[in-house]
């Protein structure tokens, strides 16, 4: 009897960008290994928060031209971190070239897609694969 291998399949997706008459200008196609970023994604999905609420403090408490300046810059690095992960660097250029170099817009317009969309596939591929290991464990106990 031979024993089954098989590699599990990368999420894959679509991001159509449209003009304000619904005109596409540009497709984006998201393919990701899941089980290979996982771990990068959520060190910087979190890496991102934690810049979105330092920027927010600053511009409630420090008015400061350069320092509003400098933490934009933070969080523009580390939104491009993110999507570099995510869409490649090539696809990340042809989205700020949409939204012309607007990191904030590029990311409130596509954020819902990372919490609604990515987020969830990767939630859900970790809990099968915990189901998997755990029946695959389940079965050697039992061969004992």
């Amino acid at each position: 009897m031979a024993y089954l291998i098989k590699r599990t399949s990368h999420f894959t997706d679509e991001l159509k960008f449209t003009t304000d008459s619904g005109e596409v200008v540009a497709c984006i196609p998201v393919d990701l290994d899941i089980d290979r970023i996982a771990q990068d994604l959520y060190k910087r999905y979190f890496d991102l928060i934690h810049v979105q609420q330092e920027t927010a403090k600053l511009q409630v408490h420090e008015q400061t031209p350069e320092a509003l300046a400098a933490q934009m810059e933070k969080l523009n690095g580390t939104v491009a971190a993110l999507y570099h992960l995510l869409f490649g660097e090539e696809n990340t250029s042809r989205m700020l070239a949409f939204f012309d170099g607007n990191y904030t817009e590029l990311l409130a317009q596509t954020y819902p897609y990372l919490v609604d969309v990515v987020i969830p596939a990767i939630r859900e591929r970790a809990d099968a694969r915990k189901k998997e290991l755990l029946a695959k464990q389940r079965k050697i106990k039992w061969r004992r």
